[in-house]
């Protein structure tokens, strides 16, 4: 494994090296720490002998196919060798890209494909950790094959089992307490309501190798018979303070998940509707506001901002609460009638 390079363990030679035991596959997976806890979990490792039991798909914060992740890379590796100058035979590999940091919106994106045969899947997962207080998951499913495929969203949360912590499911998602901070969840498709069921799985503890402990992962299931766009919202809290509201809604226009009462008067509201993808945060006023949005154009307060493609920005507002979205010059007067700053633009 010393040859081992990250294009799936080619050598200086540019032949394929085997064996690969590197093979936890979880392109799009992530964890989420806040307010002095981890919240959402990695599986971790456990030991050599015992890794198989925490690196399939399922055991971490994928978007499942049929139940499945992208294949191990052990097996294929090895079938590498009968043509080591070809492609590698693994699904799963990703590229990450449209990335942004601003000092109160950050993004990434990451595009893969896999799935098993005659039921792969494209994914574009796009997140966005809003005021350095929330994640916001974006996903864009193409199912690849001609048969119906069963999406799962799969959250592992630090609560539950042996961790220590709590899990309450709710109606569009679940909360999980751990020490001092709260996560709240929730999910819209627009495949329709996820079916949610609950399971209590294994993890090795945060920065404490070898301890072995369980919690509780929640799985959001759909059939998908074509493309998927879906938005998971996370929401971190300190258990001494009242939960965040979210609720989520669908319609013709598109999907929505609103979020009230977070840091007690924030309010925010993500909204998919055709291609466009939004976030607009403010405080209860309307003012301060947080915005990101991709696509053709942006609507507020049911005025439509035209941009020339996708654009990322960080707003200021101003003393009349005017803002706007788009490619715009630092001086320039909204369609809402009151002058905007433009903190920072990209794209």
């Amino acid at each position: 494994e010393g040859l081992t390079a990250s294009e799936f363990g080619r050598g200086p030679d540019g032949l394929g090296r085997a064996p690969q035991s590197h093979e936890h596959m979880e392109p799009g997976s992530f964890l989420l720490h806040a307010l002095g806890s981890t919240l959402v979990l990695d599986p971790g490792y456990l030991s050599f002998g015992e890794h198989d039991r925490v690196l399939a798909g399922p055991d971490h914060n994928l978007v499942l196919v049929d139940g499945q992740g992208p294949e191990p890379m052990l097996a294929n590796s090895l079938r590498w060798l009968g043509d080591p100058a070809g492609p590698p035979p693994q699904d799963g590999f990703a590229t990450i890209h449209a990335t942004l940091d601003t000092d109160r919106l950050d993004t990434a994106a990451v595009t893969t494909r896999y799935g098993p045969p005659g039921r792969e899947i494209l994914l574009t997962r796009r997140f966005l950790f809003v005021d350095d207080a929330y994640l916001v998951v974006a996903d864009e499913i193409t199912p690849l094959g001609s048969v119906p495929v069963t999406l799962d969203w799969a959250l592992h949360g630090n609560g539950g089992g042996t961790s220590g912590g709590t899990h309450t499911p709710g109606p569009a998602g679940g909360t999980w307490t751990h020490g001092d901070a709260r996560l709240s969840s929730a999910i819209v498709t627009t495949a329709g309501p996820p079916d949610l069921r609950s399971v209590e799985d294994e993890h090795e503890a945060p920065h404490r190798r070898g301890l072995e402990l369980t919690h509780t992962a929640q799985y959001a299931s759909v059939t998908a018979t074509g493309p998927v766009r879906a938005l998971q919202v996370l929401v971190p809290s300190p258990v001494a303070d009242a939960p965040p509201a979210i609720t989520t809604s669908t319609s013709a226009a598109g999907i929505e998940v609103a979020v009230a009462g977070r840091s007690g008067v924030r309010r925010a509201t993500v909204r998919w509707a055709g291609d466009r993808l939004e976030v607009l945060d403010t405080d209860a006023t309307g003012a301060d506001p947080v915005a990101f949005a991709s696509g053709p154009s942006v609507a507020a307060a049911g005025v439509e901002h035209v941009t020339p493609g996708a654009s990322f920005v960080t707003l200021a507002a101003t003393a009349t609460g005017g803002w706007e979205l788009g490619a715009v010059e630092p001086a320039h007067d909204s369609h809402l009638g009151g002058p905007v700053a433009v903190g920072s633009v990209h794209g």
